[in-house]
């Protein structure tokens, strides 16, 4: 019997001590339907390459308190046909670029809708003359900051280009058209 006492203190000692000694979590919540951030999370021990934890929105998920470096943001969303939009971010992303996680607490964290759109002119723009370049840069923003790329995805697939109306001061129409996508920088 006595052997029995000295082996369970024994382990609860040991069981104490390892839990004292464990890190300590909390948990990490996106707010935002249709957001997924893709965190940093340290190195890949099978392969060596940097890990990255998707985080779903609207579920809390644990982790271990600490910093974390955003890699993307994915703003996602069904249509009625159940095929899926998807917009992406891993460059400027506003105040999601990092995330710190408090022991015993609940990181909220929003972005994406709703989003602003802003349009960047270069060229003639006062008037249009006929045959006058335009290059319109378009960015798409989100509530955070942060600044999705203007290729929208459409399942796997590259979704339609966006529709570009030019208009005077007034509202008349100065030009339109498809935005192509080019090496210019974001669009």
């Amino acid at each position: 019997m006595k052997r029995w006492l000295t082996l369970a203190g024994i382990l609860l000692f040991v069981g104490t001590t390892l839990a004292a000694n464990a890190p300590k979590g909390g948990t990490l919540k996106v707010d935002s339907p249709g957001l997924v951030l893709t965190l940093k999370a340290g190195t890949n021990r099978l392969t060596g390459k940097p890990a990255e934890v998707p985080v779903p929105p609207l579920k809390e998920i644990p982790l271990p308190a600490g910093s974390y470096d955003v890699a993307s943001v994915a703003l996602c969303a069904q249509d009625a046909a159940r095929q899926v939009w998807t917009l992406t971010s891993a460059g400027q992303l506003g105040s999601l670029k990092s995330i710190e996680v408090t022991e015993g607490q609940t990181t909220t964290v929003s972005g994406g809708q709703a989003l602003s759109v802003k349009a960047t002119l270069t060229g003639k723009q006062a008037g249009l003359p006929a045959g006058a370049n335009v290059t319109v840069l378009l960015r798409y923003v989100g509530k955070a900051g942060e600044v999705y790329d203007p290729k929208v995805m459409k399942g796997r697939s590259p979704g339609p280009a966006p529709a570009i109306r030019i208009v005077d001061e007034n509202g008349g129409l100065l030009s339109e058209g498809l935005y192509k996508f080019g090496s210019t920088g974001g669009g």
